[in-house]
């Protein structure tokens, strides 16, 4: 059983010195470990930025 987080899961990456927040679109693990795709929303972009990270760099995040 996986601890990635399932896809369709709100998470929180780093994004420049900040974080950011997105959707997970994925999670797989490959030869370096787990790696989480997630779909992050910019300001003033038509679509979201598909972007990989590794799995120990994604945060759950809980809605209200």
């Amino acid at each position: 059983m996986s601890n990635l987080p399932a896809p369709g899961t709100h998470v929180s990456v780093p994004w420049g010195v900040s974080t950011a927040e997105g959707e997970v679109m994925e999670s797989y693990q490959s030869g370096i470990g787990g790696r989480v795709v997630v779909a992050v929303r910019i300001e003033g972009a038509d679509d979201a930025l598909t972007v990989t990270f590794p799995a120990e760099v994604v945060k759950l995040v809980e809605l209200a």
